[in-house]
C-alpha cells in the first residue's frame, strides 16, 4: 500500500515537472522573442523625435542608385534621339530621290522608241471621216509640284501636260488652248491632226493641231458641230456643252473653297429674283445666299454657261429651281442616265467626278427637288457636293431629306 502511494506520488511529481518544464520553455521562448524586440525593433533605433539617425553608408548607396537611374535615362534619351535622327535622314533621302526621279527625262533608247510612234503633223484627209483612236489606256502620274494644274510644262524642249488634279497625262489626247495634242507613254506631247478619238470624245484638228471650238464644220459634205473645247457634239450634248461652258470641271476643282460657309436659303425666299440665290460666301460674305439649284447655277455660270437656257424651261424660280435642270434632260436637250437607287448608280461604274445629280423623292416628283455634284474619286465612292439647309455647302454622302426613288445623272466633260 505504501509502495503504491509512493508510485502515484512519483507520477504526479513527474507530470508536474513536465508541466513546469513546458512552461519554462514557453517562458524562455517568450523571453527570446522579447529579447529580439528589445534588440531588433525599428522603434528602438529611432531617435526621440521619431526620425532615424543619419546613416552615411545607407545615404551613399541611395545616392549611387539615383545617379545610375539618371545616367540610364540620359543614355536612353540619346539612343532615342539618334534613332529619330536616322529616320529623318532616311525620309529626306527618299523624298529627294523621288524628286530626282520625277525630273529625270526618258533615256536615249526610250526617246528613240517614242519617236517611232510619235504623230507627225500632216494634212488631214477631209474626204472622209476616218477616226484614229488612241490605242492605249490613258494614265496619269503625280506631278512634282501641287501648283501644276491644267498646265503644259516644257522640259528640255519637250512638252508635258498636267491635268486639273496636278497629274501628268499619258497615252491620251489633250485639248489645250485651242490645240490638240497626243500624249505618249512618257507623257511627251506632239500635235495631233485629223480625226482623233479617246474615251468616247472625238476631235477634228488641222495639220498644225488647231481645233475649231464653237464652230460648225463641213467635212466631206457632212456638217459637224463642235463644242467650246473643239470636241464634236455627237448626238445629244452634255449639259455643259449645251450651256456653252468652257471648262466646268476645272472651275469645280479649283474653286471649291469659294462656296464654304455660304448661307442656305430656299427657293421660295427668292422665287422672282433667282439672282439672289447665286451669291457665294467668297463674294458676299455674310450676305451670301444659295439653295441647291442656285449652287449648280453659279458653277455653270462661272464656267461660261448660259443660264437663260435653263430658265427657258419655264419652271418658277428659273435657274434656281432644280426642276428646270430635269426638264433639260427629259425634254431631250442634254444627255442623262437614270438609276432607281444610290446603290444602282454606284455599282454601274458610270459616274464620274463632276457629274451633276438630280435626286427625286417619292413626293410630288419634278417640283424643285434636290440637285448637287457627284464628288467621288472613283465611280463607286459615295461622295456628294451639295448646298443644303443642314450642312450649308459641304461634301457629304449622297442624300436628301426624303427617301430617294430615282437619280438622274447629267455627265459633263472632263
Amino acid at each position: 500500500m505504501d509502495e503504491r502511494n509512493n508510485t502515484d506520488q512519483r507520477r504526479r511529481t513527474s507530470s508536474s515537472g513536465k508541466t513546469h518544464s513546458s512552461a519554462g520553455r514557453r517562458t524562455s521562448s517568450g523571453s527570446s522573442a522579447g529579447g529580439r524586440t528589445s534588440s531588433g525593433s525599428p522603434a528602438a533605433r529611432r531617435t526621440p523625435s521619431g526620425k532615424r539617425p543619419p546613416d552615411p553608408a545607407r545615404d551613399a548607396a541611395r545616392a549611387e542608385r539615383l545617379r545610375k537611374r539618371q545616367a540610364e535615362v540620359r543614355r536612353n534619351r540619346l539612343i532615342l534621339g539618334g534613332v529619330l535622327l536616322v529616320l529623318l535622314i532616311i525620309i529626306l533621302i527618299i523624298i529627294f530621290s523621288g524628286k530626282k526621279e520625277s525630273n529625270t527625262e526618258p533615256s536615249t533608247a526610250e526617246t528613240a522608241a517614242t519617236a517611232q510612234g510619235a504623230v507627225t503633223p500632216q494634212t488631214p484627209d477631209t474626204s472622209a471621216k476616218t477616226v484614229t483612236t488612241e490605242a492605249k489606256t490613258p494614265t496619269t502620274e503625280a506631278a512634282p509640284s501641287e501648283s501644276l494644274q491644267n498646265q503644259i510644262v516644257t522640259k528640255d524642249g519637250k512638252k508635258y501636260y498636267y491635268n486639273w488634279e496636278g497629274n501628268l497625262v499619258k497615252d491620251d489626247l489633250v485639248s489645250y488652248d485651242g490645240i490638240l495634242y497626243s500624249a505618249d507613254s512618257q507623257g511627251e506631247l506632239t500635235t495631233a491632226n485629223g480625226w482623233r478619238e479617246s474615251n468616247g470624245v472625238t476631235y477634228y484638228a488641222e495639220a498644225d493641231g488647231s481645233l475649231h471650238p464653237d464652230e460648225t464644220l463641213t467635212i466631206g459634205n457632212v456638217e459637224y458641230r463642235m463644242d467650246s473645247t473643239g470636241a464634236v457634239i455627237d448626238g445629244t450634248p452634255t449639259i455643259d456643252q449645251y450651256l456653252g461652258c468652257k471648262d466646268l470641271y476645272g472651275w469645280m476643282v479649283t474653286h471649291q473653297s469659294d462656296y464654304t460657309n455660304t448661307n442656305f436659303n430656299p427657293m421660295t425666299d427668292y422665287t422672282d429674283t433667282p439672282e439672289m440665290l447665286i451669291r457665294p460666301y467668297s463674294e458676299y460674305g455674310e450676305e451670301s445666299h444659295m439653295n441647291c439649284a442656285g449652287f449648280i447655277a453659279h458653277l455653270l455660270k462661272s464656267a461660261g454657261g448660259d443660264l437663260d437656257k435653263v430658265s427657258a424651261m419655264g419652271g418658277r424660280g428659273g435657274y434656281a429651281n432644280a426642276d428646270n435642270y430635269l426638264k433639260l434632260a427629259t425634254d431631250g436637250y442634254v444627255k442623262y442616265s437614270v438609276y432607281n437607287s444610290i446603290e444602282e448608280m454606284l455599282q454601274s461604274g458610270e459616274a464620274r467626278k463632276g457629274d451633276i445629280l438630280y435626286l427625286q423623292p417619292a413626293w410630288n416628283p419634278g417640283e424643285d427637288c434636290h440637285i448637287g455634284v457627284f464628288w467621288g474619286d472613283t465611280p463607286s465612292e459615295d461622295k456628294f457636293w451639295q448646298q443644303n439647309w443642314d450642312c450649308e455647302n459641304a461634301v457629304t454622302n449622297i442624300r436628301m431629306d426624303d427617301p430617294i426613288v430615282r437619280i438622274y445623272r447629267f455627265p459633263i466633260r472632263r
